[in-house]
């Protein structure tokens, strides 16, 4: 697949082809990162409870084809259906779920506001109970898991790279994990020490 697009890299087209050429070499390489993300995932051993919020005031579990997402990356929803609309849950039911990672994905918010969104209830009984343990993680909700679309691939790739450092590291302003009380970019450190 990397001698394919390296070689149609190298190609001289009409004025008018070259637009249809690009686009298909920019698949191409999704395709190849694709293949590459799905080959290191197999080789996986472990795969973290995880729990995405979609919202938190009330707790909302994510559903729809935010599950898959989770599975395809290598972790274990611990709640939500495929399939099925994201769910109102009460902090009791999530009690004692004993998640690896709490992703918080909230639905319409990009980062600096589920950031910000997490700061302010970081001192709710609900939630401190739910992440006791877990690793923390916020990512822009809005543009990588609330919204069916190619994006939805990024999400997946995202999920990868904090659950098991696999794949692509993600740019900068994608995901942020709460560490020794602080909020850092994803992009600018190692992957979570999950499993």
């Amino acid at each position: 697949m990397r001698a394919i697009v390296s070689r149609a890299d190298g190609v001289e087209l009409a004025p008018e082809d070259a637009p249809d050429a690009t686009e298909y070499a920019v698949e191409m390489r999704r395709f190849d990162e694709a293949a590459t993300l799905a080959a290191a995932l197999a080789s996986v051993e472990t795969a973290p409870r995880v729990f995405v919020a979609e919202w938190l005031e009330p707790p909302y579990t994510a559903g729809h084809w935010v599950p898959d997402m989770v599975d395809t990356a290598g972790g274990d929803n611990l709640f939500g259906a495929s399939g099925q609309p994201s769910q109102r849950t009460t902090w009791d039911a999530l009690d004692g779920c004993d998640a690896d990672v709490v992703v918080a994905a909230l639905c319409g918010f990009d980062l600096p506001a589920a950031v910000e969104h997490l700061v302010q209830i970081a001192d709710d009984p609900g939630w401190r109970a739910l992440t006791a343990g877990a690793h923390v993680v916020a990512v822009d909700g809005s543009a990588y898991f609330s919204r069916p679309g190619p994006r939805l691939t990024d999400g997946v790739e995202l999920l990868a790279w904090v659950l098991h450092g696999v794949g692509p590291r993600p740019p900068s302003g994608r995901a942020a994990a709460l560490r020794g009380g602080s909020w850092v970019d994803v992009a600018d450190h190692a992957p979570l020490p999950v499993g």
